[in-house]
């Protein structure tokens, strides 16, 4: 099944991603690449993978806007992933948002909840140790 193959595949890049070596985030850090994923747009596999309403509702402030997040605020996880969509690839008279990326695929990678994401805020932040070395 091609979808299931997608989110696996998305796990795998999450996984993969997530234990990185800290130095070499460091040191990404104090040269600042310009890391983008190309022409990546999210797709159903990840939204798949996207199951916290908290998650969706940031998600959603961040490409639509906190207007259209207050006002979706009661709505279900899936109906905010489905605005999320729509302001993607433009449909339902959204305006399209082009070049949006969620906050894992950045760099460095960042969080939608306090909590973190795991081992890749773990990482990111021994990398931004190793960026701004403490002063002797």
């Amino acid at each position: 099944m091609k979808t299931a193959s997608l989110r696996d595949d998305r796990y795998v890049l999450d996984e993969c991603r997530s234990s990185v070596d800290e130095r070499l985030s460091g040191v990404c850090r104090r040269t600042y690449p310009d890391v983008q994923l190309g022409s990546y747009t999210p797709d159903e596999a990840f939204f798949d993978l996207v199951r916290s309403k908290l998650v969706a509702g940031a998600m959603l402030a961040e490409i639509g806007g906190k207007a259209v997040a207050d006002a979706n605020v009661s709505a279900t996880a899936k109906v905010q992933k489905g605005i999320i969509r729509d302001y993607v690839s433009g449909a339902n008279e959204r305006e399209q948002v082009t070049g949006w990326l969620p906050a894992y695929f950045r760099f460095p990678a960042e969080s939608y909840t306090p909590s973190g994401a795991g081992r890749l805020s773990a990482n990111a932040a021994k990398a931004a140790q190793i960026a701004t070395p403490a002063e002797k």
